[in-house]
């Protein structure tokens, strides 16, 4: 059987009904765009193939008229204007629009306007412009882009923690008054593929799926500390490996407030180690910086499975617990990934 991504070149556009022919007479799940879900004609749709870590053969992904405008490809590249540079993509009449005016030449369309709110597209899954087989973390540089972009704002005190690229040695780096900073990224809510693989195993057809790319959109995405400390673990590394937190991020969230109390937690050492990067927020509320909101009740953690004050075990051990993880863990990304959506438009 023909895999339909064998039939389509890397980030080039396609008219869905003119390269795969039998979209036309398919059911409205081979019909709807992957951004928003709109159903639509085969041949109103486009479809491109982007390189994605976890496919090596690519992965498809369908763009309504208005979402095209989005894709990353598209607001970042185009035709070559007159100065020779790449323009975005008009989303009214898909015309390459000459890099810094921001008006369409063939219909005046306001395309800077338009496309302002899209700098950080929160659909974004980051496994897309990641080579086969490596993490998106360390080699998708639209998630570099995001990182830095989102978090060079003002600290509780005033200062700016503006992050430059510090690659290859670092990932970002902060350097001023309160010191310099070595920054990593982090997918922080974990699927759990191989420590729950029976359960996982249980679910339907695509459920694990949607769980594990949404984790890859921003909302799923911080950065830590990423400098070793006589050669100890980094937050991140004991994160994953302590079992009474195993990759959790409720759970590290729950660790960071303690931290701010001056309460022991399963993570007090190496937060302690990097007490530095805490003193920078000043309070539990200042460390909303990350926008995390969404994962708190007031001052108190939300957690994805009733919290029993980090005993055994801390992965999801039936079918109806894993479910009700991985739906409050969604619910999370989904809120957060709005309220970044939110915090871009107004800042």
């Amino acid at each position: 059987m023909t895999d339909e991504r064998d039939l389509i070149e890397y980030e080039d556009p396609q008219i869905l009904g003119e390269i795969f022919p039998s979209r036309m007479t398919a059911g409205s799940d081979q019909r709807k765009c992957s951004a928003c879900g709109t159903v639509l004609p085969a041949d109103q749709l486009t479809v491109i193939k982007h390189r994605h870590a976890g496919q090596p053969k690519g992965h498809l992904r369908i763009y309504c008229p208005e979402h095209l405008a989005t894709a990353k490809e598209w607001t970042e590249g185009g035709s070559t204007s007159q100065s020779g540079k790449l323009g975005p993509i008009c989303p009214n009449c898909f015309t390459a629009v000459p890099l810094g005016t921001g008006v369409c030449d063939m219909c005046g369309e306001q395309v800077a306007r338009a496309l302002r709110g899209h700098m950080i597209d929160t659909r974004y899954d980051f496994q897309t412009d990641t080579p086969a087989g490596r993490d998106p973390d360390s080699y998708s540089d639209t998630l570099h882009r995001y990182h830095r972009v989102l978090w060079s704002k003002e600290l509780p005190d005033g200062t700016r923690f503006d992050l430059e690229d510090g690659r290859p040695e670092s990932y970002l780096v902060h350097s001023s008054h309160r010191g310099q900073f070595w920054l990593s990224s982090d997918a922080v809510v974990p699927s759990f593929p191989h420590k729950a693989a029976a359960i996982v195993a249980m679910l339907d057809e695509g459920e694990h799926e949607a769980f594990w790319n949404l984790g890859y959109t921003i909302g799923g995405m911080m950065i830590w500390p990423g400098n070793r400390i006589d050669n100890k673990q980094t937050i991140n590394g004991a994160r994953g490996f302590h079992p009474r937190i195993a990759d959790r991020f409720d759970l590290t969230v729950e660790c960071i407030r303690r931290h701010y109390a001056h309460e022991r937690s399963p993570l007090s050492d190496v937060l302690a180690r990097y007490d530095d990067f805490f003193a920078l927020f000043e309070t539990f509320g200042g460390f909303d910086f990350f926008l995390l909101q969404d994962l708190l009740d007031g001052k108190r953690v939300r957690f994805a499975i009733p919290f029993n004050n980090f005993a055994m075990p801390s992965v999801p051990q039936d079918l109806a617990t894993y479910r009700r993880y991985m739906e409050l863990s969604m619910e999370f990304i989904h809120a957060r990934n709005a309220r970044i959506a939110a915090y871009t438009q107004t800042n």
